[in-house]
C-alpha cells in the first residue's frame, strides 16, 4: 500500500470483484481512516456467535485517511462485495459510482450480516 501514499484520491474497481475475506477487507479499511473503527458485525446462525470487525489497530504504512474514496460499481454486485460498499459509504468514508447494485450482502444463509454506521 506504499505506492499510494502520496495520491490524490482512491479508486477501488470492484466490477469484476470475485469476493473476498472480511480479515482482508479491515486491512485494507485500516489505510482509509485514522482511529480505530468498526466495520461490521458477522452473525451466524449456528452457534449464535457474532464476530466483529474493525480496522486495525496499527496501520503497516502511511494512513489514507484524508484522501477521497471512490468505489466503482455494478448492477450485479452481491454478496460479499455488497457489504464491502454499504461498510464504506455508511461510514461515510466512500463515494459509490455507478449502476444501483443487486444488493444481497449476506454471504450465506446461515451468517446474516449486520452493517453498521
Amino acid at each position: 500500500m506504499n505506492f499510494l501514499a502520496n495520491v490524490d484520491a482512491i479508486i477501488f474497481d470492484l466490477r469484476e470483484n470475485g469476493g473476498g475475506d472480511p480479515k482482508m477487507v479491515a486491512f485494507l479499511s485500516t489505510y482509509l481512516f485514522d482511529e480505530p473503527t468498526h466495520l461490521n458485525d458477522l452473525w451466524e446462525r449456528k452457534g449464535d456467535v457474532t464476530h466483529q470487525f474493525w480496522t486495525l489497530p496499527l496501520c503497516p504504512g502511511k494512513l489514507l485517511a484524508g484522501k477521497p474514496v471512490y468505489v466503482l460499481t455494478i448492477a450485479r454486485h452481491l454478496l460479499r462485495r455488497r457489504r464491502v460498499l454499504l461498510q464504506l459509504k455508511n461510514l461515510k468514508r466512500a463515494t459509490l459510482i455507478g449502476e444501483t447494485t443487486g444488493g444481497g450482502a449476506h454471504p450465506s444463509p446461515a451468517i446474516a450480516s449486520t452493517i453498521t454506521s
